[in-house]
């Protein structure tokens, strides 16, 4: 598993966040795996599009299909609770060092976007 460097974008309706972090790249399943400093553990996996955060208090597991409407989960793991959500994918973009995805979450147009550095 070798180890590499990612700078990690976010753009929400309500802010714009850009961090580094040290990751774990697996090549056999073709995932990328890091931990942000709240100790949420997450997960991509690039051959699939999905996305998948977790921590103590939530799990959370986005699908990303371009050509059709996915639900997303989210499961607040105190309650054992488990809300769905609609995702719209716009773009997904696949390069060799970059994964970006446009998406929809009821709505509210969100960009992720991963980068190796």
């Amino acid at each position: 598993m070798p180890k590499i460097n990612i700078k990690v974008t976010l753009i929400t309706p309500d802010l714009i966040e850009e961090k580094t972090y040290p990751a774990l790249f697996h090549s056999t399943q073709n995932q990328i795996i890091y931990q942000e400093k709240d100790k949420t553990i997450t997960k991509v996996d690039l051959a699939q599009a999905k996305l998948r955060r977790e921590n103590e208090e939530l799990w959370m597991e986005y699908s990303f299909d371009e050509s059709m409407p996915t639900t997303g989960y989210v499961k607040i793991k105190k309650l054992n609770q488990k809300v769905l959500l609609n995702l719209n994918t716009k773009k997904i973009i696949k390069e060799k060092k970059k994964f970006e995805i446009n998406y929809q979450v009821e709505n509210q147009d969100y960009k992720y976007t991963l980068e190796v550095i």
